[in-house]
C-alpha cells in the first residue's frame, strides 16, 4: 500500500480528536472528583485510558507512514533523475541500441573511467 500526505493528514486529524476527547475525560474526571461522583469518576478514566491509547497508536501510525512518505519521495527523485536522462536520451539510445545489445557498454564504460580519471 502506498500512502500519502492525505493519508497522514487524515490520521493526524484522527489523532486532534483522540487528544480533544481525552482532554474533555480529562475535565469531567475532575469534574467527578470535585463532587465526589465515582460513577462519573469510573467512567471518565475509563474514557482517558481509551483515549490515551488511541493517541498513542494514531501517534505511532503517523511516525512510520511519515517514514514510508519519505522513503518513497527519496526513491521517486532517483527514479525520476534515470527517467529524465533515459527520455532526454532516448534518441541517442534507440540509434545506438547495438552498443548496449553487444556487451560493448561495459568495455565503453571502463575506457570512459580511465579517460575520466586522466582528465585534465
Amino acid at each position: 500500500m502506498i500512502y500519502s500526505r492525505q493519508d497522514l493528514n487524515i490520521i493526524q486529524s484522527d489523532l486532534k480528536a483522540c487528544t480533544v476527547e481525552k482532554n474533555m475525560a480529562d475535565k469531567a474526571y475532575f469534574d467527578g472528583l470535585n463532587t465526589y461522583n465515582q460513577t462519573d469518576m469510573d467512567t471518565a478514566l475509563q474514557t482517558v485510558v481509551q483515549n490515551d491509547t488511541c493517541i498513542s497508536q494514531k501517534r505511532i501510525e503517523y511516525n512510520a507512514k511519515l517514514a514510508i512518505v519519505n522513503k518513497l519521495a527519496v526513491y521517486l527523485g532517483f527514479l525520476q533523475d534515470k527517467y529524465n536522462i533515459i527520455f532526454a536520451k532516448q534518441d541517442l539510445i534507440v540509434n545506438h541500441f547495438d552498443v548496449i545489445k553487444n556487451d560493448i557498454l561495459a568495455q565503453l564504460n571502463e575506457i570512459n573511467q580511465v579517460l575520466n580519471r586522466y582528465n585534465f
